[in-house]
């Protein structure tokens, strides 16, 4: 929230909240398209894909001033499988020219990139199976969270395991 307050105060207008959050989601579904000839057009990238389902969007970046296109452009889906299936396609395809990087439009983690200098950090239920950066003294070093380390964290207030006693042998 505080984050689309002051993205408001730099365009001098509010962001809603729900917009922000609906881009996120938008990202994951989103495909770098790369190496493009100049003459390939929204509709052409677009027919291209076609044979996946859930095409929603398909747009080659240009030049403002010449209106060239720039080489490379983005496609998005509505799911994110076939977004999977489109990266399979086209590096196993005999469509070699343009070449496509799912990574660059990865949705970013928000606890992966995040950097702690405090030892008091909270700990969400939402950061467990996920990673953060620790600072040592000299450098962040990367530390999943798993649910053993954070029992094992909690066990030194109170016990985080049940008990197990196995039955009396007669």
């Amino acid at each position: 929230m505080a984050f689309c307050t002051k993205l408001g105060i730099l365009q001098n207008r509010s962001v809603p909240v729900t917009s922000m959050l609906g881009s996120l989601r938008y990202m994951s579904t989103k495909l770098f398209i790369g190496g493009l000839s100049p003459g390939t057009d929204d509709d052409s990238l677009k027919d291209a894909f076609s044979t996946f389902n859930g095409v929603t969007e398909a747009r080659v970046m240009t030049n403002k001033v010449t209106g060239r296109s720039r080489g490379y452009g983005f496609v998005n889906f509505i799911i994110q499988r076939m977004r999977r299936k489109a990266i399979r396609w086209v590096s196993r395809s005999v469509w070699k020219d343009p070449f496509v990087d799912a990574f660059l439009m990865k949705k970013k983690n928000a606890a992966l990139n995040r950097k702690i200098w405090s030892r008091r950090s909270t700990i969400l239920p939402e950061y467990v199976d996920s990673s953060v950066r620790i600072y040592n003294g000299k450098t962040h070093v990367r530390c999943k969270i798993t649910e053993g380390k954070v029992g094992h964290k909690f066990g030194e207030f109170a016990f985080t395991r049940k008990v197990t006693k196995h039955p009396r042998a007669k």
